[in-house]
């Protein structure tokens, strides 16, 4: 928080003393939310699960700048971010707007959201950013301004080949298909199914508009998951479209409820463990005790909470490993 009393993710830089090679965040000119978010060639960062190493909102992307400085105030989600794959420089936007002319809310929320992840990663001592993903899938972006910065020249929709998985994206480009509005896919899993398949001359893929277009409301990708390349390949195969109409239909409703019921049960484990290794904490804080007797009973409350709190964190991984199995 700056001494105006505002988040502000560029007073990180002042404090760490350091600059990305890239230079400072594409967002630093912005005077207004009135103003799109710039866009910029560069590699860009994205939220990484240290645990399975998946990136779970690759549509969601930070610049080195932004990252560097995080990584530097916080080191306890340093490992958390990585570069979005496939590796390389791309155009994109930082989803974060390091701005010291006015106070940008979402990025104010978003930093919200992150020191309670340096707090939970205090806990499990080890790094943990599902509470901001999960945050992000429930509180997506609202759709800025059109007013631009002269300096970075108009925004424009992003071609960047990054794939949004099921994280609804504002920035990102996709192409659909008349008949089949549900059925959306990014530039990067278009380029990779439907145009190859375009090329060897099949008909349902000739279908699909070639110009991607931007969702004001947002946009996830129906073609990232194996489930749906399996139905994609049945539609192709069979010629049948009422049969990819009917799964993307479905797919999509059952994925939406399947997902709300996950995020809140994760959300709700996640907080039964912070709050049984907070207690466990206080245990071993009092261990020091004259009498030995009450000391042993002490740590073994606090061993007991522990292992409580790794049996709520092994069901969130059971949960995040359910979704990718039979949901995605």
């Amino acid at each position: 928080m700056n001494q105006d009393g505002r988040h502000d993710v560029s007073l990180l830089a002042h404090v760490a003393g350091i600059r990305a090679q890239e230079g400072e965040c594409p967002n630093a000119q912005l005077v207004s939310e009135q103003q799109q978010l710039a866009v910029a060639q560069r590699t860009w960062y994205t939220i990484l699960d240290p645990q399975t190493g998946s990136q779970p909102l690759p549509g969601w992307t930070v610049c080195p700048s932004c990252v560097l400085n995080i990584q530097a105030c916080c080191p306890a989600v340093a490992s958390g971010f990585a570069p979005v794959h496939p590796a390389g420089p791309r155009e994109a936007s930082c989803a974060l707007v390091p701005s010291d002319r006015y106070d940008d809310r979402r990025t104010a929320e978003i930093l919200q959201q992150l020191g309670s992840c340096v707090a939970m990663a205090a806990m499990l001592r080890r790094p943990d950013l599902s509470q901001l993903v999960n945050w992000l899938r429930a509180n997506l972006p609202q759709p800025r301004g059109t007013g631009t910065l002269s300096s970075a020249g108009p925004a424009r929709p992003q071609g960047n080949g990054l794939c949004p998985m099921n994280y609804p994206s504002t920035t990102l480009r996709c192409h659909t298909m008349p008949g089949v509005p549900e059925f959306t896919v990014c530039e990067q899993c278009y380029a990779n199914v439907i145009r190859a398949d375009a090329a060897r001359g099949v008909e349902l893929a000739t279908r699909f508009d070639m110009s991607p277009s931007l969702t004001p409301s947002g946009v996830t990708c129906q073609l990232y998951s194996d489930r749906m390349r399996r139905v994609w390949s049945e539609t192709v195969a069979t010629g049948n479209l009422e049969y990819l109409r009917q799964k993307a239909s479905r797919v999509v409703s059952e994925r939406r409820v399947k997902e709300r019921e996950l995020q809140t049960k994760t959300a709700q484990l996640q907080q039964q463990a912070m709050q049984l290794r907070l207690q466990a904490e206080t245990q071993e804080l009092t261990f020091l005790q004259p009498d030995f007797s009450q000391t042993t009973q002490l740590n073994n409350q606090a061993a007991m909470l522990k292992l409580q709190a790794a049996q709520a964190e092994d069901q969130i991984r059971l949960a995040e490993e359910e979704w990718r199995r039979y949901w995605e």
